[in-house]
């Protein structure tokens, strides 16, 4: 989901967002310190001015991994209605 996300965003992921029908939602924490413990790193954040997660970037190798899928993921996102999980 991450992955589908940076597609169809074609930017950072921003740690928490609202979807289409409003709802507040965030990455998943777990997932996110899972990526960045990895070695190397498949994820890249960026910080605010105080410090707490603002966006998030895959990495290269990430993005590779999914390079047969990245229509497909993309497209689950784009597509999806409000309240679709």
């Amino acid at each position: 989901m991450f992955v589908g996300l940076f597609l169809a965003l074609d930017a950072p992921v921003p740690y928490a967002f609202r979807t289409p029908d409003g709802r507040v939602r965030s990455l998943d924490a777990g997932c996110m310190k899972w990526l960045s413990n990895r070695s190397p790193a498949e994820i890249e954040f960026t910080l605010d001015a105080e410090g707490f997660i603002d966006t998030v970037v895959p990495s290269a190798n990430l993005l590779a991994r999914y390079e047969q899928d990245r229509l497909v993921l993309r497209d689950r996102i784009i597509k999806a209605t409000p309240g679709d999980d």
